[in-house]
């Protein structure tokens, strides 16, 4: 069953009332449901490291637009530890970041939150928003 529908339009807004989101947007059928039995993987994740059933859940029980808000974020560059070698501005899919005075700066209107950056900043200098 694909709970949110197969456009992604079987939607249930439910005010949770949290620090980074007063409501979220489920897939209906799994709001609705009064039992699931969840059969689960282990996985890695760049950015929110290793997860199962919960990570899952959270992930999958959310339709296309919850995804889309629960991922929008962009990079921040701490430009005391940034040395302006260009590695992240090399594998930018977005070309959100360019190098101004020898140090990254990350477009956040254009930066998706890949984390492709992350990955080769071997200086450690690029970090969640």
């Amino acid at each position: 069953m694909i709970a949110d529908g197969l456009r992604s339009d079987n939607v249930k807004e439910v005010q949770i009332g949290k620090k980074h989101f007063s409501s979220v947007k489920l897939a209906r059928d799994i709001v609705n449901v009064d039992s699931m039995i969840v059969m689960t993987h282990f996985k890695a994740h760049e950015m929110a490291g290793f997860g199962g059933a919960i990570k899952n859940l959270a992930m999958g029980g959310a339709t296309t637009v919850g995804k889309k808000e629960q991922h929008a974020c962009s990079m921040e560059v701490k430009h005391d530890s940034c040395i302006g070698c260009g590695s992240c501005e090399e594998v930018c899919p977005e070309g959100a970041i360019s190098l101004s005075q020898g140090k990254a700066t990350v477009a956040g209107d254009r930066c998706i939150g890949c984390g492709e950056c992350m990955t080769v900043c071997q200086e450690n200098a690029i970090e969640l928003d």
